[in-house]
C-alpha cells in the first residue's frame, strides 16, 4: 500500500509544509492543483526541493500543465 513508504511520507510532508496544509488532507489520489490548492510557483518549489534532496528514486507527474 503506498500511504506506508518512507517516500509517500516524504512527499506528504513536503506538500504539507508547502502548501500550509495539514498532512490529512493529503491522500494518494489527491490533484495537487484542484485538491490541494497549489499554484505554479508551488509546484516549481517543490520541484526545485525534490531535485536538491537526496532522492533517487522519486519521480513527480506534472499531468495538464501544457494545456
Amino acid at each position: 500500500m503506498m500511504e506506508n513508504t518512507p517516500i509517500y511520507d516524504s512527499v506528504k510532508a513536503a506538500l504539507a509544509k508547502q502548501l500550509r496544509i495539514s498532512p490529512d488532507k493529503i491522500t494518494p489520489e489527491s490533484n495537487i492543483q484542484t485538491d490541494l490548492g497549489a499554484d505554479s510557483l508551488d509546484i516549481l518549489q517543490l520541484l526545485l526541493e525534490a531535485a536538491k534532496g537526496d532522492r533517487k528514486h522519486v519521480g513527480i507527474v506534472v499531468d495538464g500543465c501544457l494545456d
